[in-house]
């Protein structure tokens, strides 16, 4: 069974883009108002055996050409959309400088504490106040009665060494610029991998497709039984003869549906 032009070019374009109503319009097929109809239309088309074949024929020569499998890409968009964004840029909440110093004054480090006592005693003073003490530790989690920050302590943004990530991280990264208030880090859009993988595997589209379909069908039969009650139903019989072969006859919707 060969393909018509329509039904090629829509295969062709299809394969470019992989979107059906791309390849639908790109073809010549009737353009509607309704887009949802032309969606129905371009399912329809696809799932004719004679393209799903040629559009498989075009997959596998593209693939021979760039050397890439359809498993490679899949994993590599799976990848993406299972990394995990705190390998690139994280933000880290820790306590503040009196969520655990003794009567949540300000509490110092070991070493700055260390400091003020040499200080003082290079400049003949009074030992210093210690306020809260030693002991101040960055990573410790606030505490939830601290007056000074209400127990939500303090935010940093960590950004790590993309130089050194690994695995999935390394392919969620898409670079980094700088900005008027620091380093714009980039990533892939992991929610759209996750669409394509799911795209691919036929988890979306055919439900939507076939929701869009059942609905055109009854909108489709609404119309025609409003219009059967006022009108006698008359018989047509249409006929279209090919140009290029007045001799050959072909069935109406060979083209203009195809």
């Amino acid at each position: 069974m060969t393909l018509t032009q329509k039904e090629r070019t829509f295969c062709e374009e299809y394969v470019k883009t992989g979107s059906s109503l791309d390849a639908y319009i790109k073809a010549g097929y009737s353009l509607m108002a309704d887009k949802a109809k032309m969606y129905v239309k371009a399912a329809d088309i696809l799932k004719r055996p004679k393209v799903k074949a040629y559009i498989d024929e075009l997959k596998i020569g593209r693939a021979k050409r760039v050397n890439i499998t359809i498993d490679q890409v899949v994993h590599r968009l799976w990848a993406i959309a299972n990394a995990d964004p705190n390998d690139l840029v994280s933000v880290r909440v820790s306590n503040c400088r009196h969520c655990w110093g003794k009567d949540f004054k300000y509490q110092h480090t070991d070493a700055e504490l260390q400091a003020k006592y040499d200080e003082a005693e290079r400049l003949g003073m009074d030992e210093p106040d210690e306020l809260g003490g030693a002991g101040f530790n960055m990573s410790r989690v606030p505490h939830p009665d601290c007056p000074s920050c209400g127990g939500i302590g303090r935010s940093k943004l960590m950004i790590k060494d993309t130089t050194q990530l690994q695995g999935d991280a390394r392919l969620l990264y898409a670079g980094a610029e700088p900005t008027r208030n620091g380093i714009k880090i980039k990533m892939h859009d992991q929610l759209q991998a996750l669409v394509k993988v799911a795209d691919h595997l036929g988890m979306f589209e055919s439900a939507t497709v076939e929701k869009l379909r059942q609905a055109n069908l009854k909108k489709v039969e609404a119309e025609t039984s409003a219009i059967g009650k006022e009108l006698v139903p008359v018989k047509v019989e249409i006929q279209v003869v090919d140009a290029s072969n007045p001799n050959r006859v072909r069935d109406n919707d060979s083209e203009s549906d195809s």
